[in-house]
């Protein structure tokens, strides 16, 4: 399981106060006010890429740390003025700690008249103070920790670390396929007639590998929209987009800035080379109605390798992420902490504009276990044709799903649509009795007329079929028993499960509850 955690000082809105965020495997949301610092925190990751690009390097890496005062002088990405990126209040160096997995690695960050460079600081494995001695192999290196001889150390996890970092894809907030000013590219959108153009020669191109990717975003959008048939072409003078919706004809000027965003942001993913790691999204709920806000995220993650990282102002659309941050402006700096959840399902229906989803054909409401779950269900709702009517509501794990929030759910209730539910029951057996908590919680849907379903086997991994998980985890990792229990560090991250529902057909979910209970709904 991917993680990892930076600690940062003195970078743009980030004073001498050290913040800290974690990125990992899934998606990731950051929640704030305008002006908070959303966009300065998933800038960091674009604007010192090319420092991550060197310091995969060995060479380099070798020259940084054991020089002593060595310079890696870079260019941080889309800014003009370079001390741009600098605290403006404190006027202080950047101070970057990297901790991931056993390692501590500290950069220090300054300026050098207009330009700027990176200073190697200290170096922590285990706890312990390392002296670096260099590379025996472009992988392997000696160090010895605070001076108690040299050993061998693998240097290749820290190396995939940077290589992760150097494959991040940055989306800002404003995402139009009209030239912004004149420019090629929008930091790392390319947009306008050059836009145009590319989407031409890869759609038509005589690379295969390009037709497939054009296809894949048309198909993605097609299923988004709930189109029979889209057709994306460019004019004949790539002067702009032709859109052809179940064989009606558009302009681009005609489809407002929906759906054209839908095609800027999923070509730039899917034609990247290498692969993305993380995708970085600025307010991805820009010009969307609420329903396909959240089909949006989980439809953009599968370009990325690793994940997805976006700034939002709806605490609803935060909620489908496995990971979230409030980002609070206060005292000339920002400060980043875990959000802590209310559960007021009232005030998150009306956050989420539950009444717009009334009004184009919504029903009802199901409530899911977590976040990893929600995105399971938006695409199995999709193979059984209901994603179009169903609100999905993560409950939060078993601080929910217990007997003693009754009047929490009762708040769903006054909405007059039906409301659905399901939760792993967690089994070790054929045999194992519910647990106490999930019993009363039962007994509490029950009560509340909430259709409950729970499941015969032990969670909703347990469903997955074997063609689906080796499509996302590899070729030797077999389907789970009923009642095993999914180990991240031998099967995969509960992070990936939506990608392999992603992968799934209608028909693997026959004859099991599972399959009874979506068609129930």
């Amino acid at each position: 399981m991917f993680k990892v955690k930076f600690r940062i000082k003195n970078y743009r809105c980030f004073g001498d106060v050290p913040q800290e965020f974690e990125l990992n495997e899934g998606v990731t949301a950051l929640l704030g006010t305008n002006n908070s610092g959303k966009s300065a925190t998933l800038k960091l990751f674009y604007e010192l890429r090319e420092l991550w690009h060197t310091l995969q390097n060995y060479s380099q890496f070798d020259s940084f740390v054991r020089a002593g005062n060595h310079r890696i002088y870079f260019h941080a990405l889309n800014v003009l003025d370079q001390h741009e990126i600098f605290n403006h209040f404190t006027g202080r160096p950047i101070e970057i700690d990297i901790i991931f997995q056993n390692i501590i690695f500290k950069i220090l960050i300054n300026k050098d008249g207009g330009d700027i460079y990176a200073n190697f600081r200290s170096f922590f494995v285990d706890d312990a103070d390392i002296t670096f001695y260099g590379f025996t192999s472009p992988t392997m290196a000696v160090l010895s920790k605070e001076g108690k001889g040299r050993e061998s150390f693998d240097m290749a996890p820290l190396f995939g670390l940077f290589n992760i970092l150097g494959r991040v894809v940055y989306i800002p907030a404003y995402r139009n396929l009209i030239n912004v000013g004149g420019l090629e590219n929008y930091y790392d959108v390319r947009i306008g007639e050059s836009f145009i153009k590319n989407w031409n020669e890869w759609q038509n191109g005589n690379i295969k590998s390009n037709n497939a990717a054009i296809g894949k975003v048309i198909k993605n959008i097609r299923d988004l929209f709930g189109y029979f048939e889209l057709n994306i072409s460019a004019s004949q003078d790539s002067k702009t987009i032709k859109f052809t919706v179940d064989e009606k004809p558009y302009s681009l000027e005609e489809l407002g800035s929906g759906l054209p965003q839908f095609v800027l942001v999923f070509a730039t993913v899917a034609l990247r080379e290498p692969v993305p790691s993380f995708v970085f999204i600025d307010e991805p709920e820009s010009n969307l109605h609420p329903s396909l806000q959240i089909k949006f995220i989980n439809s953009l993650g599968a370009f990325a390798s690793n994940g997805i990282v976006f700034s939002t102002h709806s605490l609803g659309l935060a909620r489908i992420a496995n990971y979230e941050y409030s980002v609070v402006r206060s005292a000339n700096e920002t400060k980043i902490r875990p959000f802590v959840r209310t559960e007021n399902f009232a005030a998150l229906l009306g956050e989420l504009g539950f009444n717009a989803y009334r009004d184009i054909g919504y029903d009802k409401i199901l409530l899911v276990e977590g976040p990893s779950d929600a995105s399971v269900f938006q695409e199995l709702l999709k193979r059984w044709g209901k994603d179009a009517r169903v609100v999905i509501l993560v409950l939060g794990g078993s601080t929910m799903i217990n007997g003693r929030n009754g009047a929490l759910l009762a708040e769903l209730t006054r909405f007059g649509v039906e409301i659905c539910c399901w939760i792993d029951s967690e089994k070790k057996s054929s045999s194992s009795s519910l647990e106490e908590d999930r019993k009363r919680f039962e007994e509490e849907c029950t009560k509340l007329r909430i259709k409950i379903g729970i499941s015969e086997r032990r969670a909703i991994e347990n469903y997955f079929p074997e063609y689906a998980i080796r499509a996302v985890a590899g070729g030797s990792i077999s389907a789970l028993e009923p009642y095993e229990k999914l180990k991240p560090e031998a099967h995969w991250p509960k992070a990936n499960d939506w990608k392999i529902a992603m992968e799934m057909k209608k028909d693997d979910l026959d004859g099991t509850d599972l399959g009874a209970f979506l068609n129930s709904i």
